[in-house]
């Protein structure tokens, strides 16, 4: 009776992630290459500062998951953090990898993955130029390495 209960609201949890993440991937949609590419280079950013602190390589999202099994949790805690510190561009970093992190969880989830970086993607050709004006305003050296890259497993396009 309780596996059939938890799987029930697994089912509807999963629902629900599902569609925050179309929520977003539509707005990132609506958004130039050019603003898509700040939250990139935000997400590199984060992504970049997590490898070199924790030595966790978000870009490796399957292997990430093996080394903290409650990876998502914790991305969800530093999201909810942030965005109390009204720190919103941190914040669409973090949502990056949750929605990531959380496509690798959940094989029903791995398509709206793959739909996150293809719009991430629009940002590739601008992420440096978005990285220099965040730093700017910041006073922090945004680190952008591998921001030419889709994170393992979720190339737009698989083969």
């Amino acid at each position: 009776m309780f596996g059939w209960l938890r799987a029930k609201a697994h089912a509807s949890l999963v629902r629900i992630q599902g569609r925050e993440m179309m929520d977003w991937i539509r707005r990132l949609q609506s958004q130039d290459g050019d603003e898509v590419a700040a939250i990139l280079a935000m997400a590199m950013h984060y992504r970049n500062s997590m490898l070199s602190e924790l030595k966790m390589d978000l870009m490796y999202p399957f292997a990430a998951i093996q080394k903290d099994h409650f990876l998502a949790d914790r991305l969800n805690q530093d999201l909810q953090e942030v965005q109390q510190e009204k720190l919103f561009s941190l914040g669409s970093a973090i949502i990056v990898w949750l929605f990531t992190i959380r496509a690798a969880q959940e094989p029903v989830l791995r398509s709206l993955g793959r739909d996150l970086w293809r719009q991430l993607a629009r940002g590739f050709p601008h992420v440096h130029e978005a990285a220099a004006s965040l730093g700017q305003i910041s006073g922090v050296t945004i680190n952008t390495n591998d921001a030419g890259r889709f994170p393992d497993g979720f190339t737009p396009d698989p083969l």
